[in-house]
């Protein structure tokens, strides 16, 4: 079950322990915001040196298992960790010489993967895949005008006669 993209009008339809297991991870998910925005969505993760992730990817194994078996005292424990396993992560990120995004941007992935920042003004605007929060509405708006206009008829050739042969075929 994602208890994170539970809908509230379904929230009845759960039992204690999910619904106690949904108020935690919750809780979580916005540390791991908090995080991803800071540093961008699995950077710090990248950043962190072999044994350092895989500590990581176990306590994610761990607080995963814990969530599907709906055992809430667990998840509470492991999502406690896991806070604690965000903190090293940045500790570890910053000891490294790596830098947090700047604070003017805004971090997103494509579906392709191809990271994009997006930024307030051109003056801010700095990389590869920078863009403006203004570029980006212009080009929403755009998209949507397009997306809403009649297309144009075909039209036929003027010398084109159904049943008609121009030339002879060679077989």
């Amino acid at each position: 079950m994602n208890y994170t993209k539970t809908p509230w009008n379904h929230l009845d339809k759960l039992s204690l322990a999910q619904w106690n297991i949904a108020r935690i991870i919750g809780n979580l998910d916005d540390i791991a915001t908090d995080y991803e925005t800071r540093w961008g969505k699995g950077k710090l993760q990248q950043l962190a040196n072999p044994d350092l992730l895989t500590k990581w990817e176990r306590q994610m194994a761990k607080l995963t298992d814990a969530m599907e078996r709906e055992h809430p005292e667990e998840v509470l424990e492991l999502a406690i960790g896991t806070r604690k396993a965000w903190e090293i992560l940045e500790e570890a990120a910053l000891a490294s010489g790596a830098v947090p995004l700047d604070p003017h941007a805004w971090e997103t992935h494509a579906s392709d993967g191809t990271v994009y920042q997006v930024f307030r003004s051109y003056g801010q605007a700095r990389g590869e895949n920078a863009i403006t929060a203004q570029e980006l509405v212009n080009f929403y708006h755009t998209a949507r005008l397009k997306a809403f206009e009649k297309p144009e008829p075909v039209k036929q050739p003027k010398d084109y006669q159904v049943g008609e042969v121009s030339e002879q075929i060679p077989f």
